[in-house]
């Protein structure tokens, strides 16, 4: 039989613990909280796991969610780079000798070249309605999502997976909005996605 005193302090260390964890929960004030849109990219509202990521930004004319993948890379070799006189030896050789202009051909100058190098994955740019009002925006970290509410009701929730490969973005509107999925213009071409989506459709569902 266990004793009335081991009972009693082990409820109060179960209180402790639940009370201590309990706690440990991130709270709404601990997340971002804008009453201004951000109109910069790196004052974003900020989404991620570590592989997917997106960036929540813009005063809804339009609303932007910048996408990236932190395994997309421009892997293309830099000629320069597989020669016999890339070597610290031959750069220290050419220190010595004064041969500045070799000594930049080879290794300052192939930095010019476009690979290899990280790559943005595109935006998506979401235009609620004839004339969006932004009125608040706000990111939860204990959901992982971040709200976009405007002055006439309509509703925008983005949420990335902590870990899979998975965002969303969820449109709450009565109005008609327009979707566009924007590509960086390698090569000098840009590719646009453009979308419209009619009226009448309260909630909508986007997977990237």
């Amino acid at each position: 039989m266990i004793c009335p005193m081991f009972r009693c302090i082990f409820l109060i260390l179960f209180t402790i613990i639940f009370a201590s964890l309990a706690s440990a929960q991130p709270r709404p004030e601990h997340g971002l909280h804008y009453q201004e849109p951000a109109t910069v990219w790196d004052e974003a509202m900020p989404l991620g796991n570590g592989l997917l990521g997106a960036l929540v930004w813009g005063d809804g004319k339009p609303l932007r969610i910048s996408l990236d993948r932190t395994d997309l890379w421009d892997l293309r070799p830099v000629p320069e780079f597989h020669t016999e006189e890339y070597s610290y030896q031959m750069m220290r050789r050419w220190v010595r000798e004064g041969r500045l202009a070799d000594l930049h051909r080879l290794y300052d100058d192939p930095y010019g070249n476009p690979g290899p190098t990280k790559i943005p994955a595109g935006r998506i740019e979401l235009t609620l309605g004839n004339d969006p009002a932004f009125e608040k925006a706000s990111l939860d970290l204990a959901t992982a999502m971040t709200t976009v509410h405007f002055k006439n009701g309509n509703r925008v929730r983005v949420f990335v997976h902590a870990k899979e490969p998975f965002g969303m973005i969820q449109a709450e509107t009565k109005e008609s909005f327009n979707l566009q999925l924007l590509v960086p213009p390698f090569n000098n071409r840009t590719v646009i996605f453009r979308h419209s989506i009619t009226r009448g459709l309260a909630l909508s569902i986007i997977d990237f």
